[in-house]
């Protein structure tokens, strides 16, 4: 389970590295076209944006820790406390000294 989560999050990270690449690239060649008052006043803005993406995917990374977490911290853990499957039963099946008949 947290394999593939963990797989999950590499994937989801490789592709929006790709994304903002390309992305980037594209406002560099934006930026060469316009004229140099222009270009200023669209990478302050650039700038903006890309400060508040950055806050929120540490907003996000700090989500899936906190959830990483409870998920050991109480899942993981409540499991292991109720010890294996069908611990207190009695063993054999058969019935006991004070049920056998005849």
């Amino acid at each position: 389970m947290l394999g593939s989560l963990i797989l999950a999050l590499l994937v989801v990270a490789v592709g929006e590295r790709a994304a903002d690449a390309v992305e980037r690239r594209q406002h560099e060649l934006v930026l060469r076209k316009l004229p140099l008052e222009d270009a200023h006043g669209y990478y302050e803005r650039l700038r903006r944006r890309a400060w508040r993406l950055r806050a929120l995917r540490a907003v996000s990374l700090c989500a899936l820790l906190v959830l990483g977490y409870t998920y050991r911290r109480y899942l993981v853990n409540e499991s292991r406390r109720a010890g294996p499957q069908g611990a207190g039963e009695i063993r054999g099946g058969g019935p006991t000294e004070g049920e056998r008949v005849g």
